[in-house]
Formats: structure tokens, sequence, C-alpha cells
């Protein structure tokens, strides 16, 4: 879906289903932070259906990897956008490049066994 915080801030989201009829919405602190909002702070919300495709723009040097290990690659694309998304952002999160290519080694490994999040 996507979402309009206070008329200024949009971003794409989902509602986590809490269950009996109860959905909840959350603001990463970079939003809250556009806002200038805090924990407690009212926020005026706009909600409408989010029909373009998300993708995941995967870096040369991770699809290589997958294109090299066929299974990981065919599990990793069935995911789901917000699994893909952790696994790119986890990887491109490193700060060293020896800490990226360990990830990016783990990532196939995890993805072998059928691991979908982090």
């Amino acid at each position: 879906m996507k979402v309009l915080l206070d008329n200024k801030v949009e971003y794409r989201s989902s509602l986590a289903n809490m269950g009996g009829g109860c959905h909840r919405l959350g603001l990463t602190q970079a939003i809250r932070k556009d806002l200038g909002k805090t924990f407690g702070d009212i926020v005026e919300v706009k909600l409408w259906e989010d029909k373009e495709e998300r993708i995941v723009i995967v870096p040369n040097d991770v699809q290589e990897l997958l294109n090299q290990n066929e299974k990981a690659k065919e599990f990793y694309d069935k995911m789901s956008y917000t699994y893909k998304k952790e696994y790119i952002h986890w990887i491109d999160d490193a700060k060293k490049e020896e800490t990226r290519e360990r990830r990016k080694v783990k990532m196939i490994e995890m993805l072998l066994t059928g691991k979908k999040g982090i």
C-alpha cells in the first residue's frame, strides 16, 4: 500500500495484521524524523492500494553469485519482496568489503537451506 503521513511524507509499506481486526503500520526512525514526530505523537495517515510491482535491485556482484548457484537463485526468485529486500540490505549495509563477501557467501548458504529471512 501507499501511505501519506501528515500530507508531506509518502512511502510504500504494508499493514501488519495483529488479529482481531486490528492492523499496525510501522514507522521507521527516519520517517519519524522527516515528520518531526516521536512515540506518542499524533500522525494523520492516508492509505491507498499500491498496484505497482515492488522490485529489489540486486547489485551485480550478488546477481553473479546467484547466477552461479541455480538452486539458491530459484529459491531467492520465489521469495517475497520483503525477504529479498532484507537480504540485499544486509549485504549492502556491510561497512567492509570482507564483511560484504562473508555475507554474500552466508546468503547463498541460507538460501540453500530454505531460510527466507536474515
